[in-house]
């Protein structure tokens, strides 16, 4: 809780620095020179954001079905070594299950 409440802390104070605010404090005023600015960083991060977890994602995905592929070599392998002990590739739910159990 803490954390979040100061990274969103950190995020004001970094959107009113890239925004060039001035407070003045007699009389108070709240002046941003270039709004603009802000915004669009803000913006910016936020599609960076979203493209890398989008990759992150697809990352993911692929490591998965190489690790899939991996595994039913490995499979395979082993009961080209060991004939007696097959082990059998359980179509349904994709999990390896010896014959010996």
């Amino acid at each position: 809780m803490i954390k979040t409440i100061g990274l969103i802390t950190l995020g004001i104070i970094w959107f009113l620095w890239m925004s060039d605010t001035k407070i003045t404090f007699a009389p108070f005023s709240f002046k941003m020179n270039s709004p603009m600015m802000g915004i669009g960083w803000v913006f910016l991060l936020l599609g960076f954001s979203i493209v890398m977890g989008g990759s992150y994602d697809r990352g993911a995905k692929d490591k998965e079905n190489e690790i899939k592929i991996e595994f039913d070599k490995a499979i395979e392998e082993h009961n080209r070594k060991f004939p007696n002990d097959k082990i059998e590739k359980d179509e349904e739910s994709e999990s390896t299950v010896p014959n010996s159990l």
